[in-house]
């Protein structure tokens, strides 16, 4: 129950027929770089961690990701962000992803 609580907006969109893959994509993207903020081990910490010290603007942008999620009310940092994203946050998103996309499939500069 909590855990469909805590995605319930992206859920009602995909069952809406509303969510892309591609979408999907990009908020599991964010959702990975927050655990790594959270410190949540998952395989890909290193991979972030190398990003982020090779793309310090990366870095910059999800700082403020987070802040944005944190004025939409997300408080709960255990919980998912799904329920505090608006159009500020999916855009700022949007640019994290591609930057991470760009750098791992070899632009590292």
């Amino acid at each position: 129950m909590e855990f469909v609580q805590s995605y319930k907006r992206r859920i009602i969109r995909y069952l809406k027929g509303e969510y892309s893959d591609h979408e999907h994509n990009v908020k599991q993207t964010i959702d990975k770089i927050i655990n790594y903020y959270m410190g949540i081990a998952q395989d890909l910490n290193t991979k972030i961690d190398d990003w982020f010290n090779h793309d310090w603007e990366a870095a910059i942008k999800v700082s403020r990701l987070l802040v944005l999620f944190w004025e939409n009310g997300w408080r709960d940092l255990d919980t998912s962000v799904s329920n505090f994203e608006s159009e500020e946050t999916d855009k700022l998103s949007l640019e994290i992803y591609e930057r991470a996309m760009s750098y791992f499939k070899g632009n590292k500069s």
